[in-house]
């Protein structure tokens, strides 16, 4: 028998959610598992770049995104974003929800603080000098390599639990 309930508009929305939720879990999963990820996603990695003052991929494709956000508002990081993918599986384990409205400018602040030590590390550095997209791929520590495979999940899992998942 056909199911009609999924050419509701509800239905249709369902749908939507669940391919959503299965690409930012595997966009989760392919920037634990592949360092060429990290290489594009990793706000980590742009930090260790910025203190030798390097412009790396992250940081071209954090440029990328901000300014695509401008035109297309948050469809990266409803869609695609790994850190976002790990905020659906918190939501998985807990039903609490973030309040809305109440953490608002927490995004702000964050995004501030991270900015300025990027900016403050690349002066320190004598300003941007080399271009290399993929720095960090042959020459990472394993501290380093730790700091990027746990440092997101350090951030957003306590928050997660703490806050609540994102409202959606």
């Amino acid at each position: 028998m056909l199911n009609l309930a999924i050419f509701t508009p509800e239905g249709c929305r369902m749908k939507r959610q669940t391919i959503r939720k299965v690409i930012l879990f595997i966009s989760f999963i392919l920037f634990q598992s592949f360092l060429l990820f990290h290489l594009f996603f990793s706000p980590v990695l742009v930090i260790f770049a910025a203190a030798q003052g390097v412009i790396n991929g992250s940081l071209v494709m954090f440029l990328l995104l901000f300014l695509t956000s401008l035109f297309f508002g948050r469809t990266f990081c409803g869609w695609v974003c790994p850190g976002s993918g790990l905020n659906e599986l918190c939501a998985l384990a807990t039903t609490k929800k973030a309040p809305l409205g109440k953490y608002r400018k927490a995004k702000y602040i964050i995004s501030g603080v991270w900015l300025s030590v990027i900016t403050l590390l690349a002066f320190n550095a004598g300003g941007f000098h080399t271009l290399d997209m993929f720095y960090g791929t042959g020459t990472s520590t394993l501290s380093q390599e730790l700091i990027m495979f746990f440092g997101v999940i350090a951030l957003i899992v306590p928050a997660a639990f703490a806050i609540g998942t994102r409202a959606n």
